[in-house]
């Protein structure tokens, strides 16, 4: 009799370990994503930064050529285009950033129900455990 309780134990013990390892993998892979769209938003925020210091550049550049002389004429409209295209990029580049923030907070979301979920079962399964182990 005791010897089948034990071998019920550690059954249930066994997979307790099982259910709690897969969790764990899990939880790690939410947290390897979560950390490579950290990255890529990071990557984001310096090109976004990098593009702002460009656009500040043809905006002082623009200026520059409203003040000279005639000839300047045509470079001034090719710097109004490559600004009204580095301020298109820059919109586009922040809907991109919103996108990568967005599938963050979606990570963060799943790594918190799979961490409930976790310490749900975990304590269910030791309540079983100690069901058993008092049987």
């Amino acid at each position: 009799m005791l010897s089948a309780k034990a071998d019920q134990n550690i059954h249930w013990r066994k997979r307790f370990d099982d259910k709690e390892a897969e969790l764990s993998r899990i939880v790690a892979e939410a947290e390897q994503k979560q950390a490579q769209l950290v990255e890529r938003e990071r990557e984001r925020q310096t090109y976004l930064s990098q593009r702002a210091k460009d656009f500040d550049k043809v905006t002082k550049a623009l200026e520059k050529a409203r003040t000279t002389n005639e000839p300047l004429r045509e470079e001034n409209d090719i710097l109004k285009c490559s600004v009204k295209e580095s301020k298109a990029e820059i919109r586009e580049q922040k809907t991109v950033l919103k996108q990568i923030r967005m599938e963050q907070m979606s990570e963060e979301k799943k790594v918190r129900k799979v961490k409930e979920a976790m310490m749900k079962k975990t304590a269910e399964l030791e309540s079983q455990i100690e069901t058993l182990g008092r049987a």
